[in-house]
């Protein structure tokens, strides 16, 4: 078998080379969709229903504050316990 000229392995080590560019840029790019994959999985998962939580809470804060208003308003002082 005939030597390959210097061009021509040039050449071809630049495919070689290319290719494997190409490879591990697809690898990446299939590692990062399933990052972002997980991560929206923990933030619609987990984090919304944390913010959800917080909301309740707040409402009930101001329905117990609501209710402490009511109860002063309406001169019944021991009707309302501290919890």
């Amino acid at each position: 078998m005939k030597t390959l000229s210097i061009s021509l392995r040039l050449y071809l080590q630049s495919l070689v080379l290319l290719a494997g560019i190409l490879l591990v840029a697809g690898f990446g790019f299939y590692a990062m969709k399933q990052s972002d994959t997980a991560m929206d999985s923990i933030y619609y998962d987990r984090l919304e229903p944390v913010t959800d939580l917080g909301q309740v809470r707040f409402n009930l804060g101001e329905i117990h504050s609501y209710s402490l208003q009511l109860a002063y308003a309406s001169g019944k002082r021991g009707a309302c316990r501290p919890a």
